[in-house]
């Protein structure tokens, strides 16, 4: 009762109580939208503040009820934060036709005296039923009926344009356009069709995303223009090239790195480091990640050409020495829509094979400067021991002493004899 009245009289309720009671008045607020709970001194000398912050808590937000909604039609309502105001679009689903074909329901925002009255006009039927086209080739080649713009699929065909056969679909496959159990399939704004998700237009921008998660109106801007991504960092490159842009944040991809674009990163190589390994991997088919992860690691589109072209100034010019002594030239590129390429010249610049001619000739000069070296050190060896052996012959005549003496083996050559015989003096 005390819900319908403030409603009716568009009362914001404060409970303005102790201590002691707070907790017990916080489960009566959440069931009455848009009260408050305030906590009050013993002496109620915090009053005004008291009444003047939770003023502010109740006005920081609005919310949104519907009144005298019809049962034959499902509403969804989608809020919208940009620069200071909020928008809301309402999407009307009839799944019935009701009798009166023409009802009225009413919006309105908590605790505030304004009101917005719609009413619908339910067409049950179009004039265009009546020019329906059978196999339409626009219902994936003739498997539904086009009837003012939609597909009526054949029995046994599913999706928007009976793309989808019963016998190909999953139920699970409802679970590829949800990221878990608790977010909405599509977040909402899109449809589940044959396991992935169609984003649903809108007024207000662009939808996108695996999960239709992704959208352009939440990004700030500038005098009504769209700010610039903000995941380039100041050399043009996303992230750093160490991560992915998901809806205008940066999420790191590389061990180590953080920040809002991924640029802190202690422990982190460059790029040049990090696309080199795609490189070798991916179109060469070699490296220590071709027999790891590869494929999960390097998502760039590898583009051979002849030669780099500047790309403004999102781009990187990188070069390595492969294990041929090769050098590899390649450019690292991002568009702006985060979609990476690896450009590679074809021809890479190797080392160029020695001259026959060059290098025989090299050898065979080479071995008679040797062997002319050798000859001269054999000669100067000789010159070196034939010197210190006469050098010693001289020292020891130097040494030798000689002395004059009769030898007493010597025999003169005349011999003497005295004669018996002889008388003489």
């Amino acid at each position: 009762m005390i819900t319908d009245k403030l409603s009716e009289n568009n009362i914001n309720l404060i409970f303005a109580v102790t201590s002691h009671v707070v907790p017990l008045y916080r489960n009566y607020s959440e069931l009455i939208p848009g009260s408050a709970v305030g906590t009050l001194s013993r002496d109620s000398g915090n009053v005004v503040q008291l009444i003047l912050d939770a003023y502010a808590k109740i006005r920081s937000k609005v919310e949104l009820e519907l009144l005298g909604v019809p049962d034959e039609l499902s509403l969804f309502i989608n809020a919208t934060c940009l620069d200071g105001q909020v928008s809301f679009s309402i999407e009307a689903k009839l799944h019935g036709c009701p009798k009166e074909k023409s009802r009225t329901f009413m919006v309105k925002p908590v605790g505030f005296k304004d009101t917005l009255h719609v009413t619908v006009d339910f067409a049950c039927e179009c004039d265009c039923q009546q020019s329906s086209t059978p196999t339409s080739a626009s219902c994936h080649y003739g498997n539904g009926t086009l009837e003012c713009g939609v597909c009526l699929c054949d029995q046994g065909r599913l999706g928007s344009r009976c793309e989808c056969s019963e016998g190909e679909y999953n139920p699970t496959q409802q679970d590829r356009c949800s990221p878990d159990p608790a977010t909405p399939i599509c977040n909402g704004r899109g449809d589940c069709v044959c396991g992935q998700c169609t984003c649903r237009s809108t007024d207000f921008g662009k939808v996108w995303g695996p999960y239709c998660e992704c959208d352009d109106f939440s990004c700030l801007r500038s005098k009504g223009q769209i700010c610039s991504d903000a995941c380039i960092v100041s050399g043009g490159m996303l992230c750093s090239g160490r991560g992915h842009c998901v809806c205008g944040v940066c999420e790191c991809t590389q061990q180590g790195a953080y920040g809002s674009t991924c640029e802190k990163c202690p422990t982190c190589p460059d790029a040049c480091t990090i696309k080199k390994e795609c490189v070798e991997c991916k179109h060469y088919k070699r490296g220590d990640l071709y027999e790891k992860n590869c494929n999960h690691v390097c998502r760039d589109e590898i583009v051979p050409v002849d030669e780099l072209v500047f790309h403004e100034t999102n781009s990187v010019n990188c070069s390595y020495k492969d294990e041929d002594d090769c050098v590899q030239n390649f450019q690292y590129y991002e568009d702006a829509s985060g979609k990476s390429f690896l450009y590679l010249v074809k021809e890479p610049d190797c080392p160029k094979g020695a001259d026959v001619l060059v290098v025989t000739l090299s050898v065979v000069g080479a071995i008679l400067l040797l062997g002319l070296a050798a000859l001269l050190v054999w000669k100067l060896l000789i010159t070196i021991h034939d010197r210190h052996e006469f050098a010693k012959f001289e020292e020891e005549k130097a040494r030798a002493k000689w002395e004059a003496a009769n030898n007493p083996l010597y025999k003169g050559a005349t011999s003497t004899f005295q004669n018996v015989t002889y008388r003489g003096s």
